[in-house]
């Protein structure tokens, strides 16, 4: 019989820790809930073994992170409720997502369970493979500040325990019928084997939980995103976790806080096309309706064509840290920390060529270069003539700071402008060749994460 005195007592003392650690992996609240009620309830089921368990607190967080890994796209794909979201914003959670979701899975993990769970330097090896390092440290008080403020639900002793005993007189009554169960399940194996070899073609990519759409006639050429909000050519996407977009038709590919590269239409219907972690980059090209990303796993260059959902081209990369910086006709442009590479996406040739970028180069049209100069957190962007290397002046009244800007299609130089007072409404401004005159296209709520511009 499972001590019940001791499990409560147990969860009880860590239920609050393990909740707001999930929040901190980037888990919705009523999801990390949800999560931990389930990890916690299995536990149960073996907690009469808890004396041969190394580490009982490693044991637990290393089952609920493996438990979260394997089902978290389908805890994502739900939406998530208004209540739960308000509660997050109002604990200044989209600022620290902000600050967070540059670090990699293994140092974000190892943050998080020194300092929410308060574990010492061997179990954080054990559960995240490394340590904490010091530039993860510095955002120690802010995870403080920010998990404290989330409520947490008490945890639902009674509901774990009746699950666990369910699960338990299930597998009892399995035991009975094992014999009959194996001579089914070589059956089963046998039509699948047969299944599985036939062809997987026309098989549609997964589907995510589609988001809210607002018909939207979009001023601006260039599609852009704020404050949980996707403005495309003819609509407005709800969508909380948008690292990193490019248009694609009337709707846009885009890479979420997870790492998951999916295509969203123009009426919220999302797909993911694959998963890429946290280091992966991607480029679109509309015309040719290909996506092309580089998966640090293979490392490899993947050219995937939209409408057929199927790869056209991968290319194999010695480094794994490369990156995409453009994409351009049937050219795109890689670098890694040493070099510059162009690959060519239909012969899927590699060369590396000169690094003629200018320092902080975030993108570049015809004779013109736009570059982020200073600090990232305080950046400046501007615009230079590359003949002469010299900075032509645009039209940007201070105090006010541009958050993100990128060539138009016609060369205009599209400006999103967030006042540095932080106030609630931010704009989108075009300034078309030869730049002597900007003009504010639309304004919009800010809040949250950084704004982005169309890559």
């Amino acid at each position: 019989m499972t001590d019940e005195r001791d499990f409560t007592a147990y969860v009880t003392a860590r239920w609050a820790q393990l909740v707001r650690c999930l929040v901190a992996m980037g888990a919705p609240l009523g999801i990390a809930h949800d999560a931990v009620g389930d990890a916690l309830s299995r536990c149960h089921d073996e907690w009469d073994d808890r004396d041969e368990w190394a580490d009982l607190d490693v044991h637990v967080v290393r089952d609920l992170f493996e438990r979260w890994d394997h089902r978290r796209d389908d805890w994502w794909a739900a939406p998530v409720p208004e209540a739960d979201a308000e509660a997050l914003e109002d604990a200044g959670w989209p600022a620290l997502e902000e600050r967070l979701d540059p670090l990699t899975p293994e140092d974000r993990r190892a943050l998080v369970v020194s300092e929410v769970l308060g574990m010492g330097p061997d179990q954080v090896r054990a559960i995240a493979g490394t340590e904490t390092r010091h530039q993860s440290l510095e955002l120690a008080g802010q995870l403080h500040e920010v998990l404290d403020l989330l409520p947490v639900d008490p945890p639902p002793l009674e509901a774990m325990a009746a699950a666990s005993r369910q699960r338990r007189r299930r597998r009892r009554t399995v035991s009975i019928g094992a014999v009959a169960v194996l001579v089914l399940v070589g059956a089963l194996v046998t039509v699948l084997a047969v299944r599985h070899e036939e062809p997987a073609e026309g098989v549609p990519p997964e589907r995510f939980a589609s988001v809210r759409s607002v018909p939207y006639d979009n001023p601006s050429p260039v599609a852009w995103y704020s404050g949980g909000t996707l403005y495309l050519p003819h609509s407005q996407l709800a969508l909380r976790d948008v690292r990193q977009f490019a248009q694609w038709r009337d709707g846009a590919v885009y890479l979420d806080v997870r790492g998951n590269l999916l295509t969203v239409s123009a009426k919220g219907d999302r797909a993911r096309i694959t998963t890429l972690g946290s280091t992966g980059t991607f480029g679109v090209l509309d015309e040719q309706d290909d996506v092309v990303w580089i998966d640090p796993r293979g490392p490899e260059l993947v050219v995937h064509d939209l409408v057929e959902g199927t790869d056209r081209l991968t290319i194999p990369l010695n480094d794994a840290a490369t990156r995409i910086v453009d994409v351009d006709g049937r050219t795109a442009y890689l670098e890694t920390d040493v070099q510059l590479l162009t690959a060519d996406l239909r012969s899927g040739d590699l060369h590396v060529v000169p690094d003629e970028r200018m320092e902080g180069e975030i993108d570049r049209y015809k004779g013109y270069a736009l570059a982020r100069e200073g600090p990232s957190e305080f950046s400046q962007i501007r615009l230079y003539e590359l003949k002469t290397g010299e900075p032509v002046p645009l039209l940007v009244d201070g105090p006010e700071a541009v958050s993100d800007a990128r060539f138009g299609s016609d060369g205009s130089v599209m400006l999103l402008i967030e006042p540095e007072s932080r106030a609630q409404i931010s704009e989108v401004r075009r300034c078309p060749p030869p730049y002597q005159e900007c003009r504010t296209l639309a304004i919009f709520p800010t809040g949250g994460a950084r704004p982005l511009l169309a890559s």
